[in-house]
């Protein structure tokens, strides 16, 4: 199944493995790792609006 996450920042919708590949890329030429808080698990609902998959599993630090 894959995994879509949105950016909290951007709001931008990238698979994981986009994602991780991204991240990689980055690294790669010098840059700051980005931070995985900024990264939302997302799900389309019946609309086909991207949603939050789990927004009641969140904890507040």
């Amino acid at each position: 199944m894959t995994v879509y996450l949105r950016s909290s920042i951007t709001g931008k919708v990238l698979t994981q493995k986009e994602w991780q590949h991204s991240l990689n890329e980055w690294e790669d030429e010098g840059g700051a790792s980005a931070q995985v808080d900024e990264f939302i698990e997302v799900v389309k609902d019946q609309e086909g609006n991207w949603i939050e998959k789990n927004p009641h599993n969140t904890s507040s630090a």
